[in-house]
Protein backbone atom coordinates (compact mmCIF):
# COMPACT_ATOMS: atom_id res chain seq x y z
CA UNK A 1 0.00 0.00 0.00
CA UNK A 2 3.00 2.32 0.36
CA UNK A 3 3.05 2.83 -3.42
CA UNK A 4 -0.05 5.04 -3.08
CA UNK A 5 1.44 7.60 -0.64
CA UNK A 6 -1.72 7.58 1.47
CA UNK A 7 -2.28 10.01 4.33
CA UNK A 8 -4.30 9.01 7.38
CA UNK A 9 -6.11 11.77 9.27
CA UNK A 10 -5.12 12.29 12.93
CA UNK A 11 -8.42 10.78 14.13
CA UNK A 12 -8.00 7.77 11.82
CA UNK A 13 -11.33 8.34 10.09
CA UNK A 14 -10.09 9.60 6.73
CA UNK A 15 -7.61 8.23 4.25
CA UNK A 16 -6.38 10.64 1.58
CA UNK A 17 -5.00 9.58 -1.79
CA UNK A 18 -3.64 12.41 -3.94
CA UNK A 19 -3.23 11.71 -7.63
CA UNK A 20 -3.00 13.42 -11.01
CA UNK A 21 -6.41 13.08 -12.65
CA UNK A 22 -4.82 13.92 -16.00
CA UNK A 23 -2.63 10.84 -15.73
CA UNK A 24 -3.32 7.99 -18.11
CA UNK A 25 -3.57 5.58 -15.14
CA UNK A 26 -4.22 7.45 -11.89
CA UNK A 27 -4.46 4.22 -9.86
CA UNK A 28 -7.83 4.76 -8.18
CA UNK A 29 -9.25 1.40 -9.29
CA UNK A 30 -6.07 -0.38 -8.14
CA UNK A 31 -6.22 1.36 -4.77
CA UNK A 32 -9.85 0.31 -4.23
CA UNK A 33 -9.02 -3.31 -5.14
CA UNK A 34 -6.03 -3.34 -2.80
CA UNK A 35 -8.09 -1.89 0.06
CA UNK A 36 -10.65 -4.65 -0.44
CA UNK A 37 -7.93 -7.32 -0.58
CA UNK A 38 -6.52 -6.04 2.72
CA UNK A 39 -9.97 -6.19 4.31
CA UNK A 40 -10.21 -2.43 4.74
CA UNK A 41 -13.81 -1.32 4.61
CA UNK A 42 -15.02 2.17 3.78
CA UNK A 43 -18.37 3.91 3.91
CA UNK A 44 -17.94 6.75 1.46
CA UNK A 45 -15.64 8.10 -1.22
CA UNK A 46 -15.25 11.84 -1.62
CA UNK A 47 -13.34 13.40 -4.51
CA UNK A 48 -12.06 16.94 -4.80
CA UNK A 49 -10.26 18.82 -7.55
CA UNK A 50 -7.70 21.48 -6.77
CA UNK A 51 -8.51 24.92 -8.08
CA UNK A 52 -5.97 26.78 -10.19
CA UNK A 53 -5.52 29.15 -7.25
CA UNK A 54 -4.64 26.25 -4.89
CA UNK A 55 -2.18 24.86 -7.42
CA UNK A 56 -0.54 28.28 -7.88
CA UNK A 57 -0.24 28.88 -4.12
CA UNK A 58 1.33 25.45 -3.63
CA UNK A 59 3.83 26.09 -6.42
CA UNK A 60 4.77 29.48 -4.97
CA UNK A 61 5.24 27.97 -1.50
CA UNK A 62 7.50 25.24 -2.85
CA UNK A 63 9.64 27.82 -4.63
CA UNK A 64 10.12 29.96 -1.53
Amino acid sequence: MSRYALELSPDGDRLTYTYDNQSERPGVASLLRDLETCGIQFRDIDTQNSSLEEIFVNLVRKGA
